[in-house]
């Protein structure tokens, strides 16, 4: 979770981690946010109202679940 939260705080620019099986690199640049697995197979970009949104999902469902100190 705490991989998660770092992920979508605003603090972070870069993480890079295994998901699923694959290893993922997320960068944060000025006007979106890139998303891919090291062999470039599967890439994403994420404009700053999807981060907004997943951020608010996020805070929805740790609120929700009452993980606020897991």
């Amino acid at each position: 979770m705490s991989d998660l939260i770092y992920i979508v705080s605003t603090e972070s620019k870069e993480w890079s981690g295994w998901v699923n099986g694959k290893f993922w690199n997320i960068q944060k640049l000025t006007k979106h946010v890139k998303m891919y697995d090291d062999a470039y197979e599967f890439h994403y970009r994420l404009n700053s109202k999807d981060m907004f949104e997943i951020r608010k999902q996020l805070a929805a469902q740790i609120e929700k679940h009452d993980l606020r100190n897991a």
